[in-house]
């Protein structure tokens, strides 16, 4: 897929693409180009071989990769501007090796203090873990993989907020993992802590991706998974929002920054009084606003971390006056 970018927005549009699952993206002149997998069994027959896939089934995969990833869009449209992000125009090419071939280059990565996110392709190759827990994650199958800056970012948020958390004395963690992609804070906080995780995506996709993420990662029976949309308008309300299972100890969103500013009073009543709350995927020039929008909810800045022109904020919702937070 090709997606013609303004240099301000190209950033963005290639975290839409790795959010999606691409396993390899580039950013060119005024442009980004993002390469996906097509399902299994779509491509090009096989000389005979009448169990091979069609040029139809090559034609309906990519449709749908195109569909998800206009919506993917969407919001960095909203974000940058119409002008600033073109329609994906897609084409494709043979696998050959490269579907493979770039395996042999992708390593372990460590990522804060406590983890580190391998492919399953080395489960059982030699490797060191270094006393690090590991999270199953293969790129390309995924929609935010652990190789873009704004979900490293929120993973090191997530293992400062267990910490802190687990410093009031150890109990079972409520955790929401808003905007889920691949599912993988939401497995993270599953294998850091005691926690029942609800791990919700707008796209259908991508709920089933986390909850075989889960499973693999064999937190299956923490995680619940569910399709919502955050911005959908509720029946009878004329503002934004799903409902959101809290009280919450933790609220993990990943997402860009117009969600996270629109949907910011459905998140922020979500939040126990005293619980903590990772907002990601904003630019460094979005942090503040952002964290003034929560300050006016009732939450109080207590770190925040940079790093490639991306940002991440944890934030703390304070409990009402008078009130000390459990």
């Amino acid at each position: 897929m090709t997606i013609a970018a303004d240099p301000s927005a190209a950033e963005a549009v290639a975290a839409a693409c790795l959010d999606l699952g691409a396993p390899g993206v580039e950013e060119r002149e005024g442009a980004v180009v993002a390469y996906f997998a097509l399902a299994a069994g779509a491509g090009h027959p096989a000389a005979g071989d009448p169990e091979a896939g069609t040029g139809d089934d090559a034609a309906a995969a990519a449709a749908q990769v195109l569909a998800s990833l206009e919506q993917r869009l969407a919001p960095v449209r909203a974000a940058f501007g119409a002008a600033a992000v073109g329609r994906p125009q897609g084409d494709t090419v043979d696998e050959e090796d490269w579907a493979e071939g770039w395996k042999r280059y992708w390593r372990p990565q460590a990522v804060g203090r406590r983890l580190v996110i391998v492919p399953s392709w080395l489960r059982h190759a030699r490797w060191a873990a270094g006393g690090r827990v590991p999270l199953w994650i293969d790129p390309g199958m995924a929609f935010g993989t652990g190789d873009h800056e704004s979900t490293r970012l929120a993973l090191v948020l997530l293992q400062e907020s267990l910490d802190r958390l687990a410093a009031a004395g150890p109990r079972p963690l409520r955790v929401l993992d808003l905007g889920t992609g691949s599912g993988i804070l939401a497995v993270a906080a599953a294998r850091l802590a005691p926690a029942s995780v609800w791990a919700c995506d707008q796209d259908p996709m991508a709920v089933e991706v986390a909850a075989a993420n889960a499973a693999a990662n064999g937190v299956d029976g923490a995680v619940t998974t569910a399709v919502a949309d955050l911005l959908a308008p509720r029946a009878g309300e004329a503002g934004p929002g799903a409902d959101l299972p809290g009280p919450a100890d933790l609220i993990l969103a990943n997402i860009l920054f117009p969600v996270l500013d629109a949907a910011a009073p459905r998140i922020a009543a979500a939040l126990r009084p005293g619980g903590l709350l990772v907002l990601s995927g904003i630019t460094t020039s979005q942090r503040e606003p952002l964290a003034v929008r929560y300050e006016d909810l009732g939450c109080r800045r207590v770190a925040s971390v940079s790093r490639g022109g991306w940002s991440a904020l944890l934030m703390r919702r304070e409990p009402p006056a008078g009130r000390v937070a459990p």
